[in-house]
């Protein structure tokens, strides 16, 4: 259990516990916390890494910094079904992670024990489809974070699901910001269907890709500015993932504010099986969480992974798995940036 579950069950119980039997009795209840209040890596509730479930888009009083949302939706999905199922595998296989054992090597802090208040939102419902998730995203990244800046706004990481949350997540994030947002994404198709004036195709990038269609050539040049800008699958080969990080760091810059994309098929499908339009010749997780890591000074505004369907991973969850620790990779970025910005 994070800490601060413990602290607002306690906060709950206490007055009431004094005033019924005295400090006997906290006494009591501080044993019982300490003895069975944990959740351990695979007990208590399924939420991501095991963090406190609130219901964002009902209390509204209870604030957040970054809100992990589940996106149970299968409007746009490919030929596979079953990415509906896609935020409960995520959660499940995010398990291993909590606060207690959250320490990130590479960033030398754990996101769970840091400044930010993070949040299991739960999921948004599905019925009537888009225009739920366009009032979720509108709901929840209009709020006011739980940290002391006044100005800074929480940060919406959905776990799905399909393409189908990009749109809604967009139409918040440029009512809020009052400016096309640049898109990073990293898949293995590309899709920008119905995007428009939403993103910034001068600040945008695709990474990963391997399928393009005429339309889609005419939508993305490779290394021309004037369009979105794009490294296929195959330039890790030459590049690495290294390099792949510095073309996505030049297109985009540090201040410009991001929509972080990525579809699970990006990732090589006997490595991630359980996608809804698997792909030979992917990235490992490994290069796919080596690009976060050096991407990790962007200015990500709201982050989104998709693409899982549960019910075609392997029996391992090699594909929720590698979710569970992209999410857990975004997250730790978006806190250290956060906590660089608080000091200065």
């Amino acid at each position: 259990m994070h800490p601060r579950m413990v602290v607002s069950a306690l906060i709950t119980v206490l007055p009431i516990s004094i005033a019924i039997s005295g400090p006997e009795h906290l006494t009591h209840i501080y044993e019982l916390q300490s003895k069975w209040g944990a959740d351990y890596n695979f007990g208590g509730i399924a939420t991501f890494a095991h963090l406190r479930h609130v219901d964002c888009l009902v209390e509204k009083s209870r604030k957040f910094d970054v809100g992990i949302i589940g996106i149970p939706f299968e409007a746009a999905a490919g030929w596979c079904a079953g990415v509906r199922s896609g935020p409960h595998a995520i959660r499940d296989a995010s398990s291993r992670q909590n606060a207690f054992r959250g320490f990130n090597h590479r960033a030398g802090f754990n996101p769970y024990r840091s400044w930010a208040r993070i949040n299991d939102c739960g999921d948004v419902q599905q019925e009537p489809g888009a225009d739920q998730l366009s009032q979720a995203f509108s709901e929840l990244s209009s709020r006011k974070a739980a940290t002391a800046k006044e100005l800074r706004k929480p940060i919406i990481i959905a776990i799905g699901g399909d393409g189908a949350s990009t749109l809604p997540a967009l139409r918040s994030l440029k009512a809020l910001y009052h400016r096309p947002i640049a898109v990073v994404s990293l898949g293995a198709i590309i899709d920008d269907t119905g995007s428009g004036d939403l993103s910034d195709s001068n600040s945008s990038i695709y990474a990963g890709y391997q399928r393009i269609s005429t339309r889609e050539r005419n939508t993305i040049r490779v290394r021309d500015a004037a369009f979105y800008d794009g490294v296929c699958s195959d330039d890790i080969d030459s590049l690495g993932p290294e390099g792949v990080a510095s073309i996505i760091n030049s297109r985009v810059g540090t201040m410009m504010p991001v929509y972080l994309r990525i579809n699970l098929n990006v990732i090589d499908v006997g490595l991630a099986p359980g996608v809804c339009e698997p792909h030979v010749g992917g990235w490992t997780s490994r290069e796919v969480i080596r690009i976060l890591r050096a991407i990790e000074g962007l200015n990500v505004i709201g982050a989104e992974i998709i693409g899982i369907a549960p019910s075609h991973d392997g029996d391992g969850q090699q594909t929720a798995l590698a979710a569970a620790q992209f999410g857990y990779e975004i997250l730790t970025s978006i806190v250290k940036r956060g906590a660089t910005e608080r000091t200065m």
